[in-house]
């Protein structure tokens, strides 16, 4: 192959985003001072080149460039002008033409004739102009492109300024350059208050000069179910199921069935509602841990008793059997719990022993302070499994430990001796209050919150504690106290004696 020596030029390029096919119109377009010379600064590569759409007028944005370091190299090829026969028709022998038809309707007087625009040196034309004159054009290194200024963002709206007049008397006389139509130039005093006015526009439409990335594709979740007449239809598999189920206030009537059943084709779902029905005919309230429990062992077919409910149900499923199995209270004290369709607690005053008791015992993990309020509830969703807990018995507290993937609890669930007596031997309130304590006077409830809060507490850093430690909580009066006067009841309880750093797991961290 044959060497080339490479002159020491400074050459820089610039990319125009055009098909030049007029050089002169396209050196208008960078504008009416261009400085090439700053793009020959290899000192200063970060200098950016406008190039501007329309020219023609002057409240248009330019378009910057894009500095990038290149290496290639510029060559000057020269081939010889055609002459004698054209080629025969199906042959590929070498032209021998005398005219080129991509210079038909050009000046043949120039010579020689530069073909570096208007597309003339397309690939495919050069290319064939090689072959058909090989060993006879010449070849010549130019130089080195060391620097190259290339267009790849996006061009700011453009607002048409033809038809206003203001703007066109201000291009005409303050941007012609002459001084003397400067002196013609000048602005009517006072307000317009005409209909029709001139308004300029903004000096900038948008600050976004890098196009977005779209990347359209299909939904992954999107499949295509067949229907019962042979035809099929898209469904969206996490789109969120319309839900059936009642979420009612501690006045709003007891709703006595769900609304309707809602869009589940999983076969599942059929055996896991009859197993819940099984279960409110047990009892009437459940929360949800209990009820999930309970699944694990409940032979709900009496046809086939060895059937039972698998450890892997799916969590979708299992919401929308609740919801269809059961209503439940946004507040008082059955709130959260399931309540059987048709049952009111409120009524009842055998249904105390169904009543909740609601702690949240963990705000935030030692050193895990700042965090967005996503990642906490993430770091709290993960300890609740996606599936049956294989511990059928972590929805009961029985004083020496308890599971922390749930923060709710019913009375009949609680088999502590101190708290089963206190609870058993407890008066039955002559009316329910449906705001707080329920069926329990409001003494009473507040102080079995709050001892068994404090027997989580000590659970959960580890302290002993013995029945006798609540002697001074067992001293307090179980009556309701007067509503008007008295906001909250205090329950003494023994001191744990915490470290700060446990506080803080308990109340979280005192930003100073």
């Amino acid at each position: 192959a044959p060497a080339f020596k490479i002159p020491s030029r400074t050459i820089s390029a610039v990319e125009h985003p055009f098909l030049i096919m007029d050089v002169d119109k396209g050196l208008k377009t960078f504008g009416p001072n261009p400085q090439f010379q700053a793009v020959l600064d290899a000192g200063n590569p970060q200098l950016s080149v406008p190039i501007y759409l329309h020219p023609q007028d002057p409240t248009s944005r330019p378009m910057m460039s894009h500095y990038a370091p290149s290496h290639n190299v510029v060559f000057k090829i020269t081939v010889p002008r055609r002459t004698g026969r054209k080629r025969k028709r199906g042959s590929d022998e070498p032209w021998q033409g005398d005219v080129d038809e991509l210079t038909e309707g050009l000046d043949k007087s120039s010579s020689p004739a530069f073909r570096s625009k208007a597309q003339l040196d397309e690939p495919k034309s050069l290319r064939r102009k090689l072959q058909d004159n090989a060993g006879k054009y010449q070849a010549e290194a130019v130089g080195i492109i060391k620097h190259t200024h290339r267009y790849r963002g996006m061009v700011d709206f453009n607002y048409s300024m033809k038809n206003n007049a203001f703007m066109n008397n201000f291009t005409e006389k303050i941007m012609s350059g002459d001084v003397s139509k400067f002196r013609q130039f000048s602005v009517r005093p006072g307000t317009d208050t005409s209909t029709n006015q001139d308004i300029v526009a903004p000096p900038l439409m948008t600050q976004v000069s890098i196009p977005y990335y779209y990347h359209y594709s299909q939904n992954p979740y999107v499949r295509a179910v067949n229907k019962d007449d042979g035809g099929f239809e898209m469904v969206n598999t996490t789109a969120k199921v319309k839900s059936v189920g009642h979420f009612i206030g501690i006045r709003d009537p007891i709703p006595p069935a769900p609304s309707g059943r809602p869009n589940v084709r999983d076969p599942l779902f059929d055996d896991v509602v009859r197993a819940m029905r099984v279960c409110m005919e047990e009892r009437p309230v459940w929360t949800r841990r209990s009820i999930i429990n309970r699944l694990v062992t409940l032979a709900y077919d009496p046809d086939h008793p060895e059937k039972r409910i698998p450890a892997n149900l799916s969590q979708q499923i299992v919401k929308n059997a609740i919801q269809f199995a059961g209503y439940q209270f946004k507040g008082g004290p059955w709130r959260d719990a399931l309540v059987k369709y048709g049952y009111d607690p409120r009524a009842d005053p055998s249904s105390r022993i169904y009543q909740c008791l609601i702690f949240r015992l963990r705000r935030l993990e030692i050193g895990m302070m700042g965090e967005m309020w996503q990642e906490i509830r993430k770091r709290d969703l993960a300890g609740v499994k996606g599936t049956i807990d294989e511990n059928s018995e972590s929805h009961m507290f029985d004083g020496k430990k308890y599971s922390e993937d749930g923060k709710v609890w019913q009375v009949c669930d609680i088999t502590d001796p101190l708290l089963v007596r206190l609870l058993a031997d407890a008066p039955v309130r002559p009316t329910c209050d449906i705001e707080g304590s329920g069926w329990y006077h409001r003494g009473l409830w507040a102080k079995a919150r709050a001892i068994m809060k404090c027997k989580m507490r000590a659970i959960q850093f580890g302290r002993e504690l013995h029945d006798s430690d609540f002697e001074s909580a067992l001293q307090a009066r179980d009556a309701t106290p007067d509503l008007d006067t008295v906001k909250s009841i205090a329950i003494p309880t023994p001191d744990l004696k915490l470290t700060e750093a446990e506080w803080e797991l308990v109340r979280g961290k005192k930003y100073k």
